[in-house]
């Protein structure tokens, strides 16, 4: 009798404990939560400003055409490699009109 009410008891403690252990992960998680969607609110505030910013800047005419240094710089290989490209279809459209003429 006394050997089942100690094993209720432990059973109730490990029980209080497991609880108590889940209610801390439910506080952690439910926290991680929360910060995580404010990161993310941020984020998209911040995105939401720079692209009015931007939709601003074309109405009002501040925007210039051409890239800035870096801006080039960094898109330079892709320029490049269009130029290429371009320079190719040009090349290839040229010699098919030639070869679809008739020859004299």
């Amino acid at each position: 009798m006394e050997d089942k009410r100690r094993r209720e008891e432990s059973e109730k403690q490990l029980n209080d404990e497991q609880a108590s252990m889940w209610q801390v992960d439910f506080r952690n998680y439910t926290e991680e939560e929360r910060r995580l969607h404010e990161k993310v609110s941020k984020i998209n505030r911040d995105n939401q400003e720079f692209l009015r910013k931007q939709m601003e800047d074309k109405h009002s005419g501040k925007v210039t055409k051409k890239m800035n240094k870096q801006e080039f710089l960094l898109n330079k290989p892709l320029l490049k490699e269009i130029n290429e490209k371009k320079k190719g279809t040009v090349a290839h459209s040229k010699m098919g009109d030639n070869e679809s003429l008739p020859a004299i």
